[in-house]
């Protein structure tokens, strides 16, 4: 066949192998949204006693009145800012959800999940806690932190309760989908944990929420790699082609390929990969059995740095600049390797630097990726300054 012939591949090898790992795809997606038909948790709140069910706003008033003011993670802090989220929530030790059908059906719902976000294991929801949104309340965008040994993402029960507004914005890789939670009376909604998501303000009502933390049953068992829809024979000959010759007859003896989703340092491994990711690697291992090429896992960073402009401050007013900042001309760059794991999670190296020259998508490897910042204001003669971090997790073989 063509595939087998010396002259296989039209592009360089570069090129032929970034466009066969995108190829690579599972039945699944980043998010899904599903009305639900009426199912009564039988919800009992202390202090308040049963809750009838389309919640009435005198109950709703009572839970607000024991509820917290719910906060937000920022780096390693847990900060209450109303400017970013306002929500009430409810603890599970204040509230029960006695309904002896309800695990039953939180089960079916787990299902769904399983099959939306392309997951052949089981999937297991932890109740998390009760939130309520009044008028005006709302999230701005975020991703959600690791609550518990092994989560991948958050199921979130809407129940019925009429509301306006509150859609829930989330954003992946590009893509963008919209839950509208006011159009029907039930719903559900879930996402994997590093997916960019927002809660706009709700104009009238009351929407009120479970939330789950999602993990997966028997972790230690690795996704299928039978997710994978893409025929590997031109993935294995470009490969082939590349321990043959080195990548277009140089000497690069590793390349690697960014990861849709982000990882920490205590959540990188196989077991630990999510979605369409989990497909990738599975499927570059499986081919490197047969052939002469390791994978490996790597958090890699880009920092850039650079003269900025203030967001309309006065250079002899305050410091604080809450950004964010665009580097108006980027004088410093550094790109490195923060870990190197095994496939299970074992580090190799810490902080080397790495070559974008053995990158698979160039100069746009870090669009789109998760953004931090440190900002420095007026110094003297020196006018304001900006660092910026950014951060994918790779790949490498």
């Amino acid at each position: 066949s063509a595939l087998s012939t010396e002259e296989w591949g039209t592009g360089t090898f570069t090129d032929d192998l970034l466009h066969e790992l995108d190829n690579i795809q599972i039945q699944g997606s980043f998010a899904s949204f599903h009305a639900l038909k009426h199912v009564d948790p039988e919800l009992f709140v202390q202090d308040v006693g049963p809750i009838i069910m389309p919640l009435p706003e005198h109950q709703i008033r009572q839970m607000i009145g024991m509820a917290a003011q719910a906060p937000f993670g920022k780096g390693s802090e847990t900060l209450i800012d109303t400017t970013v989220r306002n929500t009430w929530e409810l603890d599970p030790k204040y509230f029960e959800l006695r309904s002896p059908r309800w695990e039953s059906d939180l089960q079916k719902i787990c299902g769904v999940v399983a099959h939306d976000l392309g997951i052949k294991l089981p999937v297991n929801a932890e109740l998390y806690k009760l939130l309520l949104y009044e008028k005006g309340a709302m999230f701005k965008a975020h991703t959600d932190t690791e609550k518990c040994p092994g989560m991948f993402g958050t199921l979130v029960i809407c129940l019925p309760s009429t509301h306006k507004g509150g859609d829930v914005v989330v954003k992946h890789c590009g893509q963008t989908k919209t839950f509208k939670t006011s159009a029907v009376a039930q719903s559900f909604a879930c996402w994997y944990s590093d997916v960019h998501h927002e809660v706009l303000p709700v104009t009238s009502g009351y929407r009120v929420v479970l939330t789950y933390n999602l993990t997966i049953y028997q972790a230690r068992q690795q996704p299928s790699a039978g997710l994978v829809r893409n025929e590997n024979r031109a993935l294995r000959h470009t490969l082939k082609r590349w321990l043959r010759k080195g990548a277009d007859g140089g000497e690069a003896d590793y390349v690697y390929y960014g990861l849709d989703h982000e990882y920490t340092e205590a959540s990188i491994s196989m077991k630990a990969l999510k979605g369409r990711d989990s497909a990738v690697v599975q499927t570059l291992q499986d081919l490197a059995s047969g052939l002469d090429f390791d994978v490996l896992l790597a958090l890699t960073e880009m920092m850039e740095a650079g003269p900025t402009s203030p967001n309309g401050f006065d250079p002899r007013g305050s410091d604080e600049d809450p950004g964010p900042h665009e580097i108006e001309d980027v004088l410093e760059t550094e790109l490195s390797v923060k870990l190197l794991v095994d496939l299970r999670g074992r580090p190799i190296l810490r902080d080397v630097d790495l070559s974008q020259e053995h990158c698979l998508r160039g100069e746009d490897f870090f669009e789109g990726a998760t953004r931090k910042e440190e900002y420095e204001g007026y110094q003297g003669n020196w006018g304001p300054t900006a660092t910026h971090w950014y951060r994918v997790t790779v790949s490498f073989f």
